[in-house]
């Protein structure tokens, strides 16, 4: 494996605090319920042993997180592909725990201090991060078929093709490493079962998690899932088309679907137009969840929707250069829009 550079972090601590972890310590491991998040918590777990497993989107970073922890009296909170915007939520875990985050995305803090050990390379998915730290500690080969899922998942398949294309090879498949290239193959279908699965146990992430197992293509028959979703998906790309709004560079999309679906639409559509900035949103509970793509890279989408919801209280975006999510209060919807029309 190719070596990651991490921009903050130190990997001689990390391996020692990983190390030091036994049976007697009170672990919780939370991550991101995205097919990395899960990745990510599949590897981490293979060292960390503990059924104290918890999967969130960004909205449940909050207070309520930090009053539940406190709660289950854990020792140690291991975060893995979660961009965490609020510094505050950390310092006030420290006050009862040790903390660990491996993650992938842009950050402004560095959230190394004493009591958490903050890992962070970009370029590569969470899940390969993970793989590629935990390797050194225990084999983690028997899930590289799954790492690889995450990766192209991710559209993190750039810094490490080499590696990618030894796995694809050792699974019978051949890997592409261009965005339209890589939607193909017995890798890309497994993918794509995963993903959907997902969406359509939102609620229950942890479902899929336990339905996964350690050979190549183990799904536990997860397939039987994807249809209605598929569906969804389909409905709402027929939609894209008949009501999208052109905004400067590309697109805007208010989606209305009965299975959030956002997230693979808006990848479909952007690969395919990869000179177009997408944005499309949707109304999830008290959130309006927003989703931006710009596969050619030419344009920072963490600057701009940074700027589109700045002022907006209880709102937070993260990412990369062509990929980013964030959310706001339903109140700020309307606001919202404006900015997108003055963009």
């Amino acid at each position: 494996m190719e070596k990651i550079n991490f921009l903050a972090g130190d990997e001689k601590r990390f391996l020692e605090y990983s190390s030091s972890l036994n049976n007697k310590d009170k672990i919780a491991l939370i991550s991101h319920n995205d097919l990395d998040g899960i990745v990510a918590a599949k590897i981490s777990n293979k060292v960390f042993n503990t059924n104290n497993l918890k999967f969130l989107n960004y909205t449940d970073l909050n207070d309520e997180l930090v009053k539940e922890l406190k709660t289950l009296d854990v020792d140690h909170v291991i975060f893995t592909d979660l961009a965490i915007g609020n510094p505050g939520i950390i310092r006030e875990i420290e006050k009862f725990a040790k903390v660990l985050i491996i993650d992938h995305h842009l950050f402004n803090v560095d959230l190394n201090s004493k009591r958490t050990i903050f890992m962070n390379s970009q370029g590569y998915c969470s899940s390969y991060i993970c793989y590629y730290s935990f390797s050194k500690i225990k084999n983690m080969e028997e899930l590289d078929w799954l790492v690889a899922c995450a990766c192209v998942s991710d559209f993190q398949f750039f810094n490490n093709q080499e590696w990618l294309k030894n796995v694809y090879e050792k699974y019978g498949d051949n890997f592409i490493g261009t965005s339209e290239g890589v939607r193909s193959g017995k890798f890309w279908n497994l993918i794509y079962d995963l993903a959907l699965s997902l969406i359509y146990f939102k609620q229950n992430p942890r479902f899929v998690y336990d339905f996964i197992g350690n050979k190549f293509e183990d799904i536990g028959g997860l397939e039987i899932y994807v249809k209605p979703v598929k569906e969804d998906i389909d409905k709402s790309i027929e939609d894209f088309y008949k009501e999208k709004r052109k905004i400067n560079g590309g697109y805007f999309f208010e989606i209305h679907s009965s299975f959030p679906v956002r997230e693979v639409v808006i990848n479909e559509l952007s690969t395919k137009e990869n000179n177009k900035t997408f944005i499309i949103t949707e109304v999830q509970e008290k959130y309006y969840m927003i989703s931006a793509r710009r596969q050619d890279k030419k344009v920072d989408l963490p600057d701009i929707i940074k700027k589109l919801i700045n002022g907006f209280e209880d709102s937070n975006s993260g990412g990369h250069i062509p990929a980013v999510g964030g959310h706001i209060p339903l109140r700020y919807v309307e606001e919202f829009k404006l900015r997108l029309r003055n963009l």
